[in-house]
């Protein structure tokens, strides 16, 4: 009898769940960011396994995020830029749609808790637009993450700050 897993190995395939990823190893490596902070635009292939039956909630598709690297100002002061730049583009289309705060899809106890932290810190918004259902889906997100990839990549303002 063979044992169940026996016949696997891990790879060097990853599929990532967000285009930002790969940015802040890429970043990292060029030491400290000049006064302005660093804006990267990426878009590629990403992949997610979240429980849904929204058909418009693909597993696989392509990404472009536009992220924005620096002082606490400089990241939120982007952020409600684009905020605003979502609306009146969608709002030029004529749909119908609302920005509304959001948690990503943590999962078990712990991510519940992340998800409510989350949403009382406003960390993130979603744009969202009624296309299968009446019930909107998520066609774009505002995410402000803190220090969390500059402390895990030391990332570095010019100032030496996190």
């Amino acid at each position: 009898m063979v044992a169940v897993g026996a016949g696997q190995k891990t790879t060097q395939v990853a599929l990532t769940p967000a285009a930002c990823y790969g940015v802040y190893p890429t970043i990292a490596a060029r030491g400290r960011m000049a006064e302005t902070g660093a804006l990267v635009d990426v878009y590629t292939y990403c992949f997610r396994h979240e429980p849904s039956i929204d058909p418009a909630r693909m597993q696989m598709f392509r990404q472009r995020e536009h992220v924005r690297l620096g002082t606490e100002a400089q990241a939120l002061d982007f952020r409600e830029l684009w905020m605003e730049r979502g609306r009146a583009i969608i709002g030029s289309f004529g749909l119908p749609f609302e920005v509304d705060v959001a948690n990503d899809p943590f999962f078990g106890r712990t991510g519940k808790l992340l998800a409510t932290s989350q949403r009382e810190e406003a960390l993130k918004f979603e744009l969202l637009v009624p296309i299968a259902s009446e019930t909107p889906t998520a066609c774009v997100s505002f995410n402000y993450h803190r220090d969390l990839f500059g402390r895990a990549w030391l990332i570095e303002t010019a100032a030496g700050a996190t």
